[in-house]
C-alpha cells in the first residue's frame, strides 16, 4: 500500500491502481500455488488497500489528480494566492499524512488477522527477489532520468522565472523524449518509435 502511495505521487491514481492490481493478482497466485491459504476477505482487503492508497497518493501533487488542480485554481481566484507544483504537497500534508496512517492501521489489522507461515512468505519473497537478478543498466538509467524530472518538477518554480517555458509539462515531455534519444546501446535507443 506504501509503494502504491509513493508511485501514485507521479501518476494518476486510475492508472496506478491498473498497474498495481495484476501485482496484487500475481501475490496471490503466488502464495496459493506455494500452499499459504487465505481468505475472501484478505484478497478483497489488499484490493481495498490498492484503491485507497491510489487515491491517498493522487491528492500527494498538483498534477495527479484533476480536483487538485481545481482546488488550486480556486484558492488563486478566491484569495490571490498561487499554489505551484514545488508548494502542493506542504498544502496537502496534512490531509495526506492522515488518511495513509488511518489506512496503514486498518489494512495491517486486517492482514494481521489472517493466520499464515510468516517464515514462509519470506522464504518465497528470497527465492522470487533471487530469480530477478541485479539491477540493469537499463533500470538504472530510467530510475536516473525519472529522479531528474522529479528533481526539474519541484525546482523549477525556485529558478525558473514566472514568465519562463519550463513549466511541469514541458519537463514531463523532456523526460519522455529524453528514452528515445538516449543510447541503450550502441544500435538501440531505450525507446523506439
Amino acid at each position: 500500500m506504501i509503494c502504491t502511495a509513493l508511485i501514485s505521487t507521479v501518476i494518476m491514481s486510475t492508472t496506478v491502481a491498473i498497474l498495481i492490481i495484476p501485482m496484487v493478482f500475481a501475490t496471490l497466485s503466488l502464495l496459493s500455488d506455494n500452499g499459504i491459504r487465505f481468505s475472501t476477505k484478505f484478497k478483497v482487503s489488499l484490493l481495498l488497500g490498492v484503491a485507497f492508497s491510489s487515491s491517498i497518493g493522487s491528492m500527494t501533487t498538483l498534477n495527479a489528480s484533476p480536483p487538485n488542480l481545481m482546488y488550486a485554481e480556486i484558492v488563486n481566484e478566491l484569495f490571490d494566492k498561487t499554489i505551484i507544483f514545488g508548494t502542493w504537497p506542504s498544502v496537502a500534508a496534512p490531509l495526506v499524512f492522515t488518511m495513509l496512517m488511518i489506512s496503514i492501521l486498518y489494512f495491517t489489522g486486517q492482514v494481521r488477522k489472517e493466520q499464515m507461515d510468516e517464515t514462509l512468505i519470506r522464504k518465497i519473497i528470497v527465492i522470487e527477489k533471487e530469480k530477478l537478478g541485479k539491477i540493469t543498466r537499463e533500470q538504472k538509467a530510467s530510475l536516473i532520468i525519472l529522479l531528474v524530472v522529479l528533481i526539474l518538477m519541484f525546482a523549477a518554480p525556485y529558478w525558473a522565472g514566472d514568465d519562463s517555458y519550463l513549466e511541469t509539462a514541458v519537463i514531463a515531455i523532456f523526460g519522455g523524449v529524453s528514452l528515445f534519444v538516449m543510447p541503450k546501446n550502441r544500435t538501440e535507443k531505450f525507446l523506439n518509435w
